[in-house]
């Protein structure tokens, strides 16, 4: 978890900085992240439900990043449904 806590405040800080990559250290941060901890899955899910403009950039994200992320963040979409075959913990 503390690498994925890592790579979150890395991605957020060089979203700020002419850095680039902030992206998708905040993506890989958060894959680790949900993958680890069933809580910061339910935070994310309750982010998007509440902020209509990062749902919409977290399904940017989930398209670009490939089905194998992409499938990680789609666990945290506001209503999704965990399947059997899905990625991370129920």
């Amino acid at each position: 978890m503390g690498v994925g806590a890592l790579m979150l405040l890395l991605g957020t800080i060089s979203m700020v900085t002419p850095i680039p990559g902030g992206t998708f250290l905040l993506a890989a941060g958060s894959v680790l992240l949900i993958c680890a901890s069933p809580w910061f899955r339910r935070c994310l899910q309750y982010a998007r439900t509440r902020v209509a403009l990062f749902d919409r950039m977290m399904r940017w994200v989930e398209k670009k990043m490939g089905e194998r992320i992409g499938g990680i963040l789609k666990l945290t979409r506001p209503g999704y449904q965990t399947q059997s075959g899905d990625h991370g913990t129920s």
